[in-house]
């Protein structure tokens, strides 16, 4: 028994360098479109983050809140390892605990070191003083913007395989 070598490898026809063109073709611009949406995804989930920190620091300094770590729930509290954390600092405490933000504008958006992670920080000035900070670690916010991008990924990952299959097959026929 001999092995025969495919025919279109010697002498491809039309209808091969059609499929095999389409398919490249696809392929290429497939990954081309799949990192601009990915990318566009990931920048998007940020500044939808970026503007709810905002509203939060917002929303809280509309209380005119005591000084202190705040909730959701609208009391105190003080697990940092929460998705956001909201702190009303005094005018003394404002430069002590967060060194960076004592230069910022009444209204701003940042980055912040604290116990040892790195804060995404927004922050509202209040009478007297004092500052009200609504803050999330990079780190989440990062994991969240990935699995977001991720998500507008796998549709479009999934449909590569389908469009090459069916340029063959119409080119086939």
């Amino acid at each position: 028994m001999t092995l025969q070598r495919a025919p279109w490898r010697d002498n491809p026809s039309l209808q091969a360098r059609l499929a095999l063109a389409s398919a490249a073709l696809i392929c290429i611009g497939g990954a081309l479109a799949a990192v601009a949406v990915h990318r566009k995804a990931y920048h998007f989930a940020h500044a939808l983050q970026d503007a709810q920190l905002q509203q939060v620091a917002l929303l809280v300094a509309a209380g005119n809140p005591a000084v202190g770590v705040w909730h959701a729930d609208g009391g105190p509290y003080a697990r940092l390892e929460d998705r956001m954390v909201v702190e009303v600092l005094a005018a003394p405490t404002v430069a002590a605990q967060l060194e960076q933000l004592s230069s910022l504008p009444e209204r701003s958006l940042g980055i912040a070191h604290r116990d040892g992670h790195e804060w995404r920080v927004a922050t509202h000035a209040l009478p007297a003083g004092r500052l009200v900070v609504a803050r999330q670690q990079t780190e989440l916010r990062d994991e969240i913007a990935g699995h977001a991008a991720m998500d507008t990924l796998l549709p479009l990952l999934a449909l590569f395989p389908v469009l090459v299959g069916l340029v063959i097959w119409v080119l086939r026929r």
